[in-house]
Order: C-alpha cells, then sequence, then structure tokens
C-alpha cells in the first residue's frame, strides 16, 4: 500500500508541475502575441514619422533658394519693393 501511495502522490505532484508549466508557457506565448502586435504598431507609427520627417525636408529644401524665401516672407508680410504694383481680385456675389 506505501507504494501505491508513494505513487498517486508522485503522479498527483507531477500533474500539478506539468500543468504550472504549461500554465506558463501559454502565458509566455500570449506575452509573446502581445508584444509582436506592439512591435508591428511602432514600425507604422515609425514609418509614419519618417514620411512627415521627408515632407519637412522636401519643405527645408523648397525654401532653401532666397527667391523662394524672399516670397514667402513678402507673401506673409505683405510687402511690396518700390515701384511694383500690388493687384488684389475680389469676387462679388451675384444675387
Amino acid at each position: 500500500m506505501d507504494k501505491l501511495v508513494f505513487k498517486g502522490i508522485v503522479g498527483i505532484l507531477f500533474g500539478l508541475i506539468i500543468s504550472v508549466i504549461i500554465t506558463n508557457i501559454i502565458r509566455s506565448e500570449i506575452k509573446i502575441v502581445e508584444l509582436e502586435n506592439d512591435i508591428r504598431e511602432k514600425e507604422k507609427y515609425k514609418a509614419k514619422l519618417e514620411r512627415e520627417v521627408a515632407e519637412y525636408n522636401e519643405k527645408i529644401n523648397k525654401i532653401d533658394t532666397s527667391f523662394s524665401r524672399e516670397r514667402d516672407a513678402r507673401n506673409s508680410l505683405q510687402m511690396v519693393l518700390p515701384g511694383e504694383k500690388i493687384y488684389r481680385f475680389i469676387e462679388v456675389e451675384n444675387d
């Protein structure tokens, strides 16, 4: 009878150990999936930021000439050189 009780106790302990191991494996797999999803989201965000940086660099390159800087400054400040004429177009709604 002692051998039978010992085998029963060993069987129960073995079962408990296996269930703990399997539970940890499942938790690890779930964590891996969550981290992979997080990596994909971060890569998408990184790609978005890289596109924005490229757009800003393009804008910087466009205004890098003295003519474009002068044009932008004059347009934003509404300044004219001596002798220049400004034409404004006003849209009139017809009733």
